[in-house]
């Protein structure tokens, strides 16, 4: 199962991600996803996992609660809250340490960017 775990989490976000959903079809995939998370507990360390994969179980009822507006797809959020959380370096100012990890972050991706093209940053290109 540890192989096929990535297959099914994919299989599991393919259905739920599908304009028309058949409402006999989400007792099953509660199921099939909590299955398939049982199987990976196996397979895993408990600290592997965060609260993204907490987040799988619970979109099925999402679905049957919101019908047409889980759409929202709430769980892109969460799991930007979660990167942000973990620049958290000083608990007394979260937000600063938020801002500053991630400009810092943009930052050093955008130059490490312009620079892989080996492209001088004072000569113009011709």
């Amino acid at each position: 199962m540890c192989k096929d775990g990535n297959h099914s989490v994919v299989y599991f976000f393919n259905r739920i991600s599908q304009k028309v959903i058949d409402k006999d079809e989400l007792q099953d995939l509660q199921e099939f996803i909590g299955e398939t998370m049982a199987q990976l507990e196996m397979c895993f360390p408990p600290r592997f996992f965060d609260i993204t994969e907490h987040l799988m179980i619970l979109m099925v009822d999402q679905i049957q609660a919101f019908d047409l507006l889980y759409l929202h797809k709430m769980w892109t959020y969460e799991h930007f809250v979660y990167i942000l959380n973990q620049y958290v370096l000083n608990r007394a100012h979260p937000k600063v340490s938020m801002i500053d990890g991630y400009s810092t972050e943009e930052v050093t991706e955008s130059s490490l960017g312009y620079l892989k093209d080996n492209v001088s940053l004072d000569l113009p290109i011709s």
